[in-house]
């Protein structure tokens, strides 16, 4: 840094296996941020770099690993098998750079610039460093063909998607994509330029109907989702190819009508993919599960959906990259307007307190459907937090009761299966080994459980409480399963 050198890292801490941004480490970015303090350089600039593929070339070794394997050793025999890879294709590879962030204006604008190392008030603020640098790389992520495929055919309530349905339900989160100015890879770039006339004619129609244009007010069945679809309906036939082709999705041709269904021990494939964009839509996503939960004894006022949502927020701090410069109340208001403005949700006078507002869900098929995918979206993670909170009941009932973080993931997994298979979860992806971590990891910060190193192996125990105390883990898994879909 003294010498001027780039210095490249990875603010994760290493290659996400699940496809999406991981919590930042704050290690290196510590010790960079130390050299401003120390007078070792004037400034240094973060350049957020994102690097995507279209096919991941380890996928195989990742999807072993979310499943329990144990992570295979690199050795000269390892490498000698990966030849293969020299005549295969894997489609394309993306970098983008995001814009250069200076840590000097960061550290003048921050009051923090003269506290000691250890003070919480540096720490979070190097917290907050770390996450503004994720969230530039996030910025720069882009939209393929293999991404919107994935989610389309994950966000499916039913087992099975006609053609048609799916190639509108990846128009429509095009459309949505497309509403947060995300950067599309050059193959759907391309065919929305080549197709960009039925686009604009449809975009015209809705004028001409006096309909909103918001990718939420018709989700999946409005012209723009059709036209975005049918446009990107070469590249993503690419991709349904090699899906079959790994068997990871079935087809059935009823002669006039086709149907994919995931092969539900591949789903976990595809949702690697589905993860790279999911930071585009947990927003809606969170807001529509939470609607819901809190729906479940009638309408809810504002305060009890914004509750809602925010539990489901704070619950999953681990799994998305929140924009550290706004607040969970700013975030919240605008989605929920967008909703609203969408014609999505409504507000209504209590008809027994005139003074109290209850928002509804609109009475319409669009309505119903477009909450119903997107609380799709968050399905997964609902459940492989129950299942974490299940196995937290089962495995370590007392807090005199310890299990080895390794031994409780590999025994949580095999529960899941057994749980999959009576009906209580419906996706296979929820037993991720990566879910369960950062599961743990919510549940230690709320004060539930505890981790501690012995020897080599992490224990996890259940946190200390007082004789009269109520467990607090019941509550919690019984409260994750108030979101599971109806």
């Amino acid at each position: 840094v003294r010498e001027g050198f780039w210095v490249e890292f990875f603010p994760e801490g290493g290659r996400s296996r699940s496809g999406k941004m991981l919590p930042p480490k704050l290690g290196m970015l510590s010790i960079i941020l130390d050299a401003i303090r120390s007078g070792t350089t004037q400034d240094v600039k973060l350049v957020p770099i994102y690097v995507g593929y279209e096919q991941v070339i380890e996928e195989r070794s990742y999807i072993a690993e979310l499943s329990g394997a144990e992570k295979e050793r690199e050795g000269i025999t390892g490498l000698l098998k990966t030849t293969k890879v020299l005549w295969s294709r894997y489609g394309r590879l993306y970098v983008s750079f995001g814009e250069p962030l200076s840590v000097r204006d960061a550290l003048d604008d921050s009051g923090v610039a003269d506290l000691p190392s250890d003070h919480p008030d540096f720490q979070e603020w190097v917290r907050r460093m770390g996450y503004r640098v994720l969230d530039g790389i996030q910025q720069e992520a882009l939209v393929t063909p293999s991404a919107v495929t994935s989610m389309a055919l994950l966000m499916s309530v039913k087992r099975g998607v006609h053609r048609e349905e799916l190639i509108r339900r990846i128009g429509f989160i095009l459309a949505l994509t497309s509403s947060k100015k995300a950067p599309l890879s050059k193959t759907l770039e391309h065919a929305m330029k080549l197709h960009r006339q039925p686009i604009v004619e449809a975009s015209e129609q809705l004028d001409e109907e006096g309909l909103s244009r918001l990718p939420l007010a018709l989700g999946q069945t409005g012209p723009v989702a059709e036209a975005r679809g049918m446009a990107a309906v070469d590249a993503v036939d690419e991709v349904l190819h090699r899906y079959i082709e790994g068997k990871h999705l079935a087809s059935h041709d009823f002669g006039n009508a086709i149907v994919y269904t995931v092969v539900p021990e591949r789903r976990i494939h595809l949702d690697y993919y589905k993860n790279n964009i999911v930071h585009l839509v947990s927003p809606e996503a969170i807001l529509a599960t939470a609607y819901f939960g809190a729906s479940r004894h009638g309408a809810p006022d504002d305060g009890t959906l914004r509750t809602a949502a925010y539990f489901l927020s704070v619950t999953f701090k681990y799994e998305f990259v929140y924009n550290p410069d706004g607040t969970f109340d700013e975030l919240f208001d605008s989605i929920l307007d967008s909703y609203f403005e969408a014609g999505i949700l409504l507000r209504r006078v209590d008809p027994h307190d005139a003074s109290v507002d209850r928002i509804v869900l609109a009475d319409t098929a669009v309505a119903r459907e477009t909450m119903a995918l997107l609380h799709e979206v968050l399905q997964p993670w609902l459940e492989s937090y129950w299942l974490l909170t299940t196995g937290i009941r089962e495995l370590i009932p007392g807090t005199t009761d310890s299990m080895s973080v390794k031994d409780f993931i590999r025994e949580t997994q095999k529960m899941a299966q057994h749980r999959y298979q009576v009906g209580d979860v419906r996706c296979t992806e929820a037993a991720s080994s990566i879910n369960f971590k950062h599961a743990i990891g919510a549940i230690e910060s709320l004060g539930y459980i505890v981790q501690r190193q012995e020897g080599r192996d992490r224990l996890l125990t259940r946190a200390p409480r007082g004789e009269n105390d109520v467990d607090p883990i019941p509550a919690l898994a019984e409260r994750l399963r108030t979101f599971f879909s109806h």
